[in-house]
């Protein structure tokens, strides 16, 4: 283990980034000064450059990473590091200690090499007095960097390759991104690319989730349910059952939480999960430190050794090293999602977890920072409580889609068997309205009126429930519906409030008592003035 010390212009230790290397590769650690673990939520993108503070000559060699500077120093020469990880890049903030200098970039020889120095190029160029570019070797092995340079040809390949770089703006005029080399854009016309995709979409729990797609699933912090949702999903998944009422894939998850062990625990035992050998888990506190595309290369190849078709992240932000401001910064966000847009790419079908802003707001606008990551996905789910509902087990599941299967809206109930779908808004409020009904029937006969009354719920939903109820001969009438003699509700003998079965949706059960199914309801409302006509009134406005 090396431990590099970051410390700022004037010396001052800012931070300590410990690299680790083992047989299964390398990964990084960051602490505080004081041995805190973490940073604290400090972006790491605001982190000094590594040896910034010894940088004293006009002319600095910018390397990825502390290990090349560090070999370049030792050398006797000006360098520092970027520590940020190939997939990113060191803020304006962090490149503002170069202005003025003359910087020579050396990027690792790899794509993501090019990439990242050519973002320290775009926010050099500005300020820096000459933005230089090094170019490696012609063959140069995959990963290629200064400290290798040193190790081949020490000191005089290093000052050789310095004096043939060449000035940024002459190899990259037309921006940062653009390579070195330019290559064809490979491309596909419309038939070909409808030859090389299914047809049908590959759901591993249909309609939410689909392999080679992103889904993200949005909720209140400790409110709304979102990782009790997630693994009762799981636990479906996992066995090839029915979630919300349909079949899903069976395939091992890789979840990646950010619980700790202790709470998890309790999580998974509530979601009958303890026993699971094919659930494999990935918590924060054992990859903390380690950049974010590492951390999803891993869970890639960790999907890839144990077949797993579904990957969770549990939350997103957290994994991301999404601290401070940075989730408001859509450039951030969007970082954030590349390597598991990439990961989807490839057939991996993906869940991530994020928080809802304290004002919430309507689907795919709710989540906490910035509308990028909603962008990003295929499907938004928001997971809430809905209001007034008589159950605390009762969820409201909102989606956006880009797939029409997906419906916009479902009432689920959290039983001792997982999740269950109790159908639409409108179906699941008729529903609980006749159960309602009844109950309040249990004595005397009732008016429509006294039923609004005695069950405090919206007068349509009562309409639209008696008059199913009275369709399906559970209540029948008494009266004329006359200003004196209004009409009387009462059960029919040995008709009680319907027990509501498990996987059993609202419009099943309608269609099995004979009654509407869910497009029908509102017409009922319709329907029941007709049927009860002036007992739907207040009495003092009914006619004789």
């Amino acid at each position: 283990m090396i431990a590099y010390t970051i410390a700022d212009a004037s010396g001052a230790p800012v931070a300590v980034h410990r690299r680790i290397e083992g047989d299964d590769g390398k990964r990084f650690t960051w602490e505080l000064p004081d041995g805190t673990t973490g940073l604290g939520g400090f972006p790491v993108a605001d982190l000094p450059l590594f040896g910034v503070h010894r940088a004293e000559r006009r002319s600095v060699i910018v390397c990825e990473g502390e290990k090349a500077a560090q070999a370049l120093m030792d050398a006797g020469m000006t360098a520092v590091g970027t520590v940020t990880g190939a997939a990113s890049a060191p803020s304006p903030k962090a490149l503002s200690d170069l202005a003025g200098k003359v910087a020579y970039l050396w990027p690792d020889a790899d794509d993501p090499g090019r990439s990242h120095m050519a973002k320290v190029a775009a926010h050099l160029a500005p300020i820096a007095a000459s933005v230089q570019w090094i170019e490696p070797p012609v063959g140069s092995p995959k990963g290629w960097d200064a400290a290798d340079a040193m190790a081949e040809g020490g000191r005089e390949l290093v000052e050789e390759l310095v004096r043939g770089a060449h000035p940024w703006a002459d190899k990259h005029s037309s921006g940062p991104d653009v390579p070195s080399e330019r290559k064809e854009l490979r491309c596909v016309t419309a038939r070909q690319l409808a030859a090389e995709s299914p047809e049908d979409v590959a759901w591993i729990a249909p309609p939410w989730i689909a392999s080679g797609a992103i889904t993200e699933l949005d909720g209140r912090p400790k409110a709304a349910g979102k990782t009790t949702f997630l693994l009762h999903l799981v636990r479906a998944v996992l066995d090839g059952g029915q979630f919300l009422g349909q079949r899903t894939m069976r395939t091992p998850v890789v979840l990646l939480s950010e619980q700790g062990p202790m709470s998890l625990r309790a999580t998974l035992e509530r979601a009958a999960l303890l026993e699971r050998d094919d659930l494999y888990i990935v918590l924060w506190r054992d990859v903390r430190g380690t950049s974010w595309p590492s951390v999803v290369d891993g869970a890639v190849a960790l999907c890839a050794k144990v077949g797993a078709s579904l990957l969770i992240v549990d939350t997103l932000p957290q994994f991301a090293g999404m601290g401070g401001d940075s989730e408001n910064d859509a450039g951030a966000a969007l970082e954030a999602m590349e390597p598991l847009q990439a990961a989807a790419a490839d057939g991996l079908g993906i869940v991530v977890s994020r928080h809802d802003r304290k004002g919430g707001g309507d689907v795919g606008e709710s989540g906490r920072g910035s509308s990028a990551f909603a962008g990003a996905v295929d499907i938004v789910l928001a997971l809430r409580r809905g209001d007034g509902e008589s159950r605390a087990t009762i969820r409201h599941l909102h989606a956006l889609s880009r797939f029409e299967e997906t419906p916009d809206e479902l009432v689920i109930e959290l039983t001792d068997a997982g999740y269950t779908a109790l159908g639409s808004a409108v179906n699941f409020a008729v529903e609980e309205a006749k159960r309602a009904v009844l109950a309040a029937l249990a004595g005397e006969p009732l008016t429509t009126a006294q039923l609004v009354e005695a069950t405090t719920l919206k007068r349509t939903t009562v309409y639209a429930a008696v008059a199913e109820l009275v369709e399906a001969g559970k209540v029948g009438r008494e009266g004329k519906g006359s200003k004196g003699d209004p009409y009387r509700h009462f059960t029919v003998a040995s008709v009680s409030p319907d027990p509501i079965p498990s996987g059993i949706g609202p419009d099943e059960r309608m269609e099995a008592n004979g009654g509407a199914s869910s497009e029908e309801r509102l017409d009922l409302v319709a329907d029941a003035l007709r049927v009860f006509g002036d007992d739907l009134l207040p009495e003092s406005q009914a006619v004789s």
